[in-house]
């Protein structure tokens, strides 16, 4: 096998699981979670790890800026 195909078979999944992760965080939990099975089937439980920690993240974000940057900050910031 040809080395200069090497990064796009490894790109290729990788930017597949990044596009399914990005709509599986954007989805309500049911949809999410669905989503989350398919991935983690398809890819062998990688994207469901990723998913998980993508949410995860996301929920500390969302509570970070509704918890602590919108009461400090002035209201014609806003």
């Amino acid at each position: 096998m040809d080395l200069v195909f090497l990064p796009a078979l490894i790109m290729g999944p990788v930017q597949e699981m990044i596009t399914i992760v990005m709509i599986a965080i954007q989805q309500p939990m049911p949809v999410s979670i669905l989503i989350m099975i398919v991935a983690a089937k398809l890819s062998g439980g990688i994207a469901l790890l990723v998913i998980a920690v993508a949410r995860h993240l996301r929920s500390v974000l969302e509570t970070v800026i509704v918890g602590i940057v919108l009461p400090v900050t002035p209201p014609h910031v806003l």
